[in-house]
């Protein structure tokens, strides 16, 4: 399986990696984590006859170089916290210069991901149509499946069924959701009265 991390450094970025432990991955995979500088690099002079004087290019590719060398850092630092959490895991770290939706549908593509993970900053109304830059490119462009993470300011939910409800006491369901998610019984999403972990 191949998995491919979108990573800008941010609180909703690490919180996509940290909730990959409940996303019931494969235990031994390969995953590369990319970060993306929202920055051109001049293409060479045959390719742009009508380039601009060399002083312009010269301080645009400065510019562009320095965020190249940011997105790497980041990519190695993502993959950093990544190894940490998944050991097993075949990891690598990737920085790119481009437009950062085409950037991750293009690396989505060429490597074949088989999902793509991407961390929201979106809440409420406004973060909705701000989430839209990067995140609804991504839903509307890859052909392939796509995780959306994001930091909550509430408690992890607590999956359990009706059995482990019933039989430990000291974890008793004050709250339960049944969802059918096809063939078999349906599961209980629930929350602890002991302790301050909620359902969504």
């Amino acid at each position: 399986m191949r998995l491919l991390i979108a990573y800008d450094g941010s609180t909703c970025a690490d919180a996509a990696l940290d909730d990959l432990r409940r996303a019931g991955l494969a235990r031994e995979l390969d995953a590369t984590v990319l970060s993306v500088a929202d920055a051109w690099l001049p293409p060479g002079e045959a390719e742009a006859p009508l380039s601009p004087p060399p002083t312009i290019l010269d301080e645009i590719y400065a510019h562009s170089l320095a965020a190249l060398g940011d997105a790497r850092q980041l990519a190695a630092r993502g993959a950093d916290r990544l190894r940490r959490l998944f050991p097993v895991w075949r990891v690598q770290a990737e920085g790119v210069a481009d437009s950062p939706a085409w950037a991750i549908v293009k690396k989505a593509e060429s490597w074949a991901a088989d999902l793509v993970v991407v961390g929201s900053h979106g809440r409420g109304a406004l973060g909705r149509a701000l989430f839209g830059s990067v995140s609804h490119k991504l839903l509307g462009e890859l052909r392939r499946s796509v995780r959306l993470g994001r930091a909550s300011e509430r408690a992890p939910t607590r999956p359990c069924n009706s059995s482990s409800a019933s039989t430990a006491p000291p974890t008793r369901c004050t709250r339960r959701r049944r969802q059918r998610r096809g063939p078999g019984p349906p599961a209980a999403l629930c929350s602890s009265s002991r302790s301050s972990i909620r359902a969504c």
